[in-house]
């Protein structure tokens, strides 16, 4: 009874302790919406503490008593929280116990021993003997080393902006690595009584039948495992990335760790009280402070709960249980744009325009959809042919009769006279001209040519720019590629030039985005800061997407570490 009163006694101290936290008796009285700090948000952690205080073995012992000793803890957890509230907490831990067991003077332990006697007959022979012992000034000192595995749950509470209330409760399970023992002073009598013969002896030293004084040390046997309840509490304050924190502890054991297989004294061998059977009940009992480190574990984050996490979601508050693309959007299966859960037309072919309800225009109501209505204001009531355009053979908008240029392909945009535009004036259509507005070549589909000289600068820059290894901070020794590229900017005030920055796939995908993305952007502010427009520049970085080499050799992986550039012209 005594030790579930102890035990009791010491879960109510770490309670009133806990409890002397008061709240600001200036905060308001009314019921306002929590807001969670920042620490809350934190859903997995590692946790490094030691602690210490009363560490100990409670013993139920018939032949004396026993005194509390000073001990400590150590532990490595993992802490997985479900909700801002409740979570699980496992992991592995060692704890050193102690305790003093005296027996009470002139207290007597009794056992069976086989002595050798003579019988009436004069033959040798051993009989049972009833073995008493009486101790005096007898001290044993017993030390446990024990490797835990925790598992519990574990519950918190904001305190406010950096900090918040922690506690857990569980069980866990012990197993003793080393116990020992040592007899640091003692006296024992030891005498035997053969019952069929009514005889006494006071001297067999052979049988540990003796009065001697004992100095010793050993180690005692344990049972294997031994099952424990814990709670802790405890107050946790971030500071930077790490979370310290500091609490109270207790733990109770409810099995008993002594083994009953061994007498105390077995002819003249000491077995130590832990492992022997002059002991009722063992059991571990801790109360103590401690202290250590919450390392918050990095979380790939997805706020919208649909597969896809936010870094790579391009629709991250999609409503809850919509199915999703590869790209965290709700699917739109004909392509329209309007959201299958949305769209009441959901086999709109490819590329066409739609309303608000995913269903294709017609918005001269002539029977035609827009999407293959090519004159989609036609008057009402007039006759059309399947392309809801009055008759039209080439079907350019110009009726035959005015129609210059007769055999204009389907689609292209014309002129008053039919023919197709040519805006910039050489000489290649609007249709097919990729710059209709600067004069070109045939051989660069209507755009510019760019120069030799120009090319041969953009290819040295991709192989010749480096940056500090891991990083997006240029070698400064390299920066004369980038100085080229701006000298043909000035010189070629049309020309707008697209940065794509790419890695090797080593290392996370997400890190290695963020590398190339980073690269690609640090050339555009090198550039804007000597006088280029930004308006002229673009920046993309792809990562390990887009290899050209090998990502198994050095040489691959180096091809693939590479900036790109591509020339656009300002139309």
């Amino acid at each position: 009874m005594k030790r579930y009163i102890l035990f009791i006694v010491a879960l109510l101290s770490v309670f009133g302790l806990t409890a002397q936290e008061t709240p600001n008796e200036n905060a308001p009285k009314a019921k306002v919406k929590v807001i969670y700090p920042p620490i809350m948000e934190q859903n997995k952690f590692l946790s490094l503490s030691a602690g210490g205080g009363i560490s100990t073995l409670l013993y139920d012992f018939p032949y004396g008593s026993s005194e509390m000793g000073k001990g400590g803890r150590f532990n490595i957890d993992y802490n997985i929280f479900f909700s801002r509230v409740c979570g699980i907490s496992f992991g592995l831990g060692g704890s050193k116990l102690n305790s003093i067991v005296n027996f009470d003077d002139n207290s007597e332990y009794m056992t069976t021993i086989q002595v050798p006697v003579m019988d009436y007959n004069g033959k040798k022979t051993n009989k049972e003997g009833e073995c008493t012992t009486k101790f005096s000034g007898w001290t044993e000192t017993q030390s446990v080393f024990a490797l835990e595995t925790p598992i519990g749950v574990i519950f918190r509470a904001p305190l406010g902006e950096k900090a918040t209330f922690l506690a857990g409760v569980g069980v866990k399970l012990s197993y003793p690595l080393k116990s020992t023992y040592e007899v640091t002073a003692g006296k024992t009598t030891t005498s035997v009584r053969i019952n069929s013969f009514n005889v006494d002896y006071n001297s067999l030293p052979d049988y540990g039948v003796t009065t001697s004084e004992t100095h010793a040390s050993d180690e005692s046997d344990t049972k294997l495992v031994s099952v424990s309840g814990y709670l802790d509490l405890n107050l946790v304050h971030r500071v930077g990335r790490i979370h310290l924190f500091y609490g109270l502890y207790a733990e109770y054991g409810f099995t008993n760790i002594g083994k009953k297989d061994k007498a105390l004294i077995n002819n003249v061998e000491y077995n130590g009280v832990l492992s022997s059977d002059a002991v009722e009940k063992v059991s571990p009992f801790s109360v103590g402070f401690r202290l250590g480190l919450k390392i918050p574990c990095p979380r790939l984050k997805d706020m919208d709960r649909d597969g896809v996490i936010d870094i790579y979601d391009n629709c991250p508050n999609t409503p809850a249980g919509l199915p999703v693309d590869t790209c965290g959007c709700p699917l739109d299966t004909d392509g329209d744009g309007v959201y299958d859960y949305l769209d009441r037309c959901g086999d709109t072919p490819k590329g066409v325009v739609v309303d608000t309800c995913g269903c294709p225009l017609d918005a001269d109501s002539d029977g035609v959809p827009d999407h293959i209505d090519q004159c989609p204001y036609t008057p009402k009531n007039t006759p059309v042919d399947n392309h809801g355009c009055p008759f039209d053979a080439d079907g350019d908008g110009v009726a035959d009769h005015l129609d210059k240029c007769p055999n204009t392909p389907e689609g292209v945009k014309v002129d008053q006279d039919g023919c197709p535009f040519d805006t910039d004036g050489d000489g290649i259509p609007d249709y097919l001209d990729k710059c209709p507005t600067i004069p070109g070549v045939e051989a660069n589909q209507g755009c510019p040519e760019v120069s030799e000289r120009a090319r041969k600068a953009f290819k040295n820059a991709e192989y010749g720019i480096q940056f500090e290894p891991g990083t997006a901070v240029l070698v400064r020794s390299t920066c004369h590629y980038i100085d080229k590229i701006i000298s043909i900017m000035r010189e070629y005030p049309n020309y707008r030039l697209v940065v794509n920055g790419h890695t090797d796939s080593t290392g996370s995908m997400a890190v290695n985005l963020k590398v190339s993305k980073r690269r690609a952007m640090a050339i555009v502010d090198y550039m804007v800061e000597r006088g280029i427009y930004p308006s002229r520049l673009k920046s993309f970085g792809h990562g390990g997407t887009q290899p050209i080499g090998d990502n198994k050799t050095l040489n691959g992986r180096k091809l693939n570490n590479r900036i790109e550039f591509k020339v656009e012209f300002d139309q």
